[in-house]
């Protein structure tokens, strides 16, 4: 018989919970793993839609919490939140002798989930490594987890090669592909209609549609500048329907 593995998925929100959520359903449907989801971050916060229910509707088998007590978002905050990670994780991590974690992407609260994991001298899995934001504090905290990790599973070989250049093992590193295309392939079937989507969203498509996001650089004391100029831009457009998110 083989032996159980126990290993712990942190999701900190919506951005990589989104990605994640298949996985997880694939991992708890597995007979050689016993899995544990915590969530953590903004799942936990009201002013952010309190996305625990999303994270539990999913009818995993193990969800744990570890609450930041987010109520703010200055990089005096930030640095709260990230020790406060750093010391819970590691109380719950050696309380529940996790040896394994899997964990996405960049955010404040898996940098410190996985700083808590390193000292602790467990293994981190880490997906979406090797890749760039410019301008922002993703950046750094990125490169850190890939540093701290035992493996990596990027999304594109170019990634895969940055992480070699930052002195990773390369039989390490795994070029799998995103996650977020393969949820997209796996659920086309049952996209909704455009005439579906409408009626959702109670509006009347243009025959040209934009879906836009704006990601601030978070090095930056203000990026209202920017945000002006993208407005402007936008304001510029004829015939075409805007959606901001």
């Amino acid at each position: 018989m083989s032996k159980v593995e126990n290993i712990a998925v942190v999701t900190g929100g919506r951005a990589d919970f989104g990605l994640l959520s298949r996985l997880c359903q694939i991992l708890d449907n597995d007979n050689r793993v016993k899995l544990i989801v915590i969530a953590t971050g903004s799942h936990l916060s009201d002013a952010h839609g309190y996305t625990l229910k999303e994270v539990k509707a999913f009818g995993y088998t193990n969800v744990e919490t570890i609450d930041l007590n987010i109520c703010g978002d200055t990089r005096e905050d930030i640095n709260v939140y990230i020790s406060t990670a750093i010391s819970k994780f590691s109380v719950f991590f050696s309380k529940n002798q996790i040896k394994k974690i899997l964990v996405l992407g960049d955010r404040y609260e898996i940098f410190g989930a996985s700083i808590a994991a390193a000292i602790l001298g467990i293994k981190i899995a880490h997906i979406h490594g090797g890749e760039v934001t410019e301008g922002a504090f993703d950046e750094f905290m990125r490169h850190s987890i890939t540093k701290m990790s035992s493996l990596h599973f990027t999304a594109h070989e170019d990634y895969s090669k940055r992480i070699r250049r930052l002195g990773e093992d390369p039989k390490t590193i795994f070029n799998v592909g995103g996650l977020g295309a393969e949820n997209i392939a796996i659920m086309k079937s049952s996209l909704f209609s455009r005439k579906e989507c409408e009626k959702i969203l109670n509006v009347k498509f243009s025959e040209k549609n934009l879906f836009v996001t704006f990601h601030p650089e978070t090095y930056k004391s203000s990026s209202l500048q920017d945000l002006n100029e993208l407005l402007t831009a936008l304001s510029n457009l004829e015939n075409v329907s805007l959606f901001i998110s």
